[in-house]
């Protein structure tokens, strides 16, 4: 009986401390993933990855999503480039405490901070506290990313434009 328990507690231990780091890879290669398919799906932006810095535990990256669709650029953006800087932190598996306690590969959120929000802070006149656009989510052990994304509510006035957001917040899974 001392064995299987000496072999138990080997294993969780062992687990916790080689699963956040392979964990931590594999994240890291899914995040390259999404941020090359989503700068290939449009021509009318780009998204790199400008910076990722890997942790034992988490991680934490630099995304920068960059519009290039030259009429929209001119419009809305009054020829100034439209670049959005997002950050995106990374929580590593298996146990997940980004959001309370939970089991998954990875837990992960991306926020448009007030810091990054330049163009957004011109042109826009958003309500309340906190990120302007921010997305939560994690990834199971059976390659299912869930998501619940959501914005502060805003007011855009472009020319002859006026759109108004009291409020949106979206979900979804990923396969």
């Amino acid at each position: 009986m001392k064995k299987i328990v000496a072999l138990l507690v080997a294993l969780v231990v062992i687990g916790g401390t080689v699963l956040p780091f392979v964990v931590g890879t594999m994240a890291e290669g899914q995040i390259d993933n999404v941020v090359a398919h989503l700068d290939s799906s449009s021509p009318d932006y780009t998204v790199t990855l400008k910076e990722y810095k890997k942790g034992f535990l988490a991680s934490e990256a630099l995304i920068e999503l960059k519009l290039t669709n030259k009429s929209l650029v001119e419009s809305i953006g009054e020829g100034q480039e439209i670049v959005l800087p997002l950050d995106l932190f990374v929580a590593h598996g298996p146990i997940l405490l980004d959001d309370g306690i939970s089991i998954g590969l990875f837990g992960y959120e991306v926020l448009l901070q007030d810091k990054h929000t330049g163009w957004i802070k011109e042109h826009i006149e958003a309500q309340g506290e906190g990120p302007f656009y921010s997305i939560h989510g994690s990834m199971n052990f059976l390659g299912l990313i869930s998501l619940q994304d959501q914005t502060l509510p805003f007011q855009l006035e472009l020319d002859a434009l006026k759109v108004e957001v009291s409020a949106y917040q979206g979900q979804g899974n990923v396969v």
